[in-house]
């Protein structure tokens, strides 16, 4: 049985696994979970889901006594947990550039990731796809787009593939003009229409950051150039991505809008679901109709999407200064520091003032951009 250990377990994507194994028991063994600052919860979820480590940077050293004395193995470092977790799987759902470490970390060990950071791709993907090369292990992607574009490539073979096209809810202002954009308050901005997910993502999707990341991820997770990756509007959030062959056919990937298909798809790739076995209510069961409607993305209304064409094309540094200084926008809306409007403005500055010179070779490097891309960002937003 696979050996699955789950980063971020109190997260989205980390909750959203643990109730889909809840739901299907003896689907896997869970060989450790990490958190971040809940780290109060994990001896019942251990408990629960019978495995013997744990990992919490912010972990007490009062906790880690009881934890001990309760029989767990406590690691601050989630290095160290995914090397002493004896895992085959690691499904990596920590938030932001804090999860590149992990992935590297994973990779170099030989273990195979289910990734729904996509930081780390966008960061790091020509260093990460060429550990995995070298490690004889995959990166199975975890968004339910990047999911959806796997499992068909998988279907239709990558040399009949014309383009990637991804879809995008709009997020909650998709109708708004960017004059309408000002005095949106925080709550408002993580109201996503159809999603449930963390705040610094809610927000990403609002400003459409969020796909602009993924279509850099699409990039390097697929090895393919800008011009083969297309994205578009889809409200009805139904339809996670499509492919369109060489042919002029295109297919797409249909589902309710849950993480539970793209979440179980990275754990059982190359093992196979279970045919006759259903994990979700499909689409048609819940739904008596069924509208689907897509429209182009108007890259003035949404600058960053437009951001992301370019830092792809570019390469280099240029998205680890996209991804940082979304980063830091999101932090200083949040913190009350700039508005709504001024999130997607304030990267496009950051982007035209960056002037770095080299490329990065190494994970060391890409932190390394990164730290000089957060200080350039914090010295634009005062």
């Amino acid at each position: 049985m696979k050996r699955l250990l789950i980063l971020g377990c109190t997260g989205s994507i980390g909750t959203t696994t643990l109730d889909a194994l809840r739901a299907n028991p003896g689907l896997c063994e869970v060989a450790g979970l990490s958190c971040n600052s809940n780290f109060s919860v994990l001896p019942a979820l251990a408990k629960e889901f019978g495995c013997d480590c744990v990992a919490s940077p912010a972990a007490t050293d009062a906790f880690r006594f009881q934890a001990e004395k309760a029989g767990l193995r406590v690691f601050t470092d989630v290095g160290e947990l995914i090397r002493g977790s004896g895992s085959d799987l690691v499904l990596n759902g920590i938030s932001g550039a804090a999860g590149l470490t992990a992935t590297y970390t994973a990779l170099n060990q030989g273990i195979d990731v289910a990734l729904a950071n996509k930081e780390s791709m966008v960061m790091a993907g020509e260093i990460l796809n060429n550990l995995a090369g070298q490690r004889g292990c995959r990166i199975i992607p975890v968004d339910s787009e990047h999911s959806a574009i796997y499992e068909l490539v998988k279907a239709f073979g990558f040399q009949s593939i014309d383009k990637l096209i991804i879809t995008a809810s709009g997020g909650p202002f998709r109708n708004l003009s960017r004059s309408e954009l000002k005095g949106i308050t925080v709550e408002r901005a993580c109201g996503h229409p159809t999603w449930k997910m963390g705040r610094k993502i809610s927000i990403d999707s609002a400003t459409m950051a969020n796909k602009g990341l993924e279509i850099i991820e699409a990039g390097r997770l697929f090895n393919v150039a800008s011009q083969r990756i297309q994205a578009v509007i889809h409200p009805q959030s139904c339809v996670h991505s499509m492919v369109s062959l060489k042919n002029g056919q295109t297919y797409a990937q249909m589902s309710q809008p849950t993480m539970t298909f793209p979440i179980l798809n990275a754990i059982f790739d190359g093992f196979g679901m279970e045919a006759d076995r259903q994990f979700s209510p499909a689409l048609f069961d819940v739904l008596s109709e069924v509208t689907l409607e897509f429209r182009r993305i108007d890259t003035e209304r949404f600058p960053l999407v437009r951001c992301a064409y370019d830092c792809l094309n570019n390469g280099s540094w240029y998205p680890i200064v996209f991804n940082a200084a979304d980063e830091i926008a999101v932090q200083a809306f949040v913190d009350g520091r700039i508005g709504f409007e001024e999130i997607d403005t304030s990267v496009v500055r950051i982007l035209e003032r960056a002037s770095f010179t080299g490329t990065p070779e190494t994970v060391e490097d890409v932190l390394m951009y990164d730290s000089l891309a957060r200080e350039l960002s914090r010295s634009v937003i005062c």
